[in-house]
């Protein structure tokens, strides 16, 4: 199974940004692809809280991660890279993720 990882800097607290952002920008093909598990870890550095969830994400809603927590999930080759989100309570707090890719 393909594996990735990286990190999405939240530009605007308050706002819904895409995890995928970096690899829709770049015309990566695996932002679409299904994925059967992802880890996403709070950057040690932000200053504030992020949250990592689908489209109904927001500040406050969501999975809570504090600087340094980690938040792991198992899928049966459900959802795609691009369905899930970030938001922060701090504009430029970051994200760092590794997800699965099913074949």
């Amino acid at each position: 199974m393909p594996f990735d990882g990286g990190t999405s800097t939240i530009s605007s607290a308050g706002t819904r940004e895409t995890l995928a952002n970096d690899l829709v920008a770049a015309n990566v093909v695996i932002a679409d692809s299904r994925i059967m598990s992802i880890t996403v870890i709070g950057d040690q550095d932000n200053t504030g809280d992020v949250f990592f969830a689908g489209p109904a994400v927001a500040s406050g809603v969501g999975v809570r991660l504090e600087p340094g927590d980690s938040f792991s999930k198992d899928f049966d080759g459900g959802p795609t890279f691009d369905e899930f989100y970030g938001d922060a309570d701090t504009a430029g707090d970051k994200i760092n993720w590794a997800v699965e890719f099913a074949q």
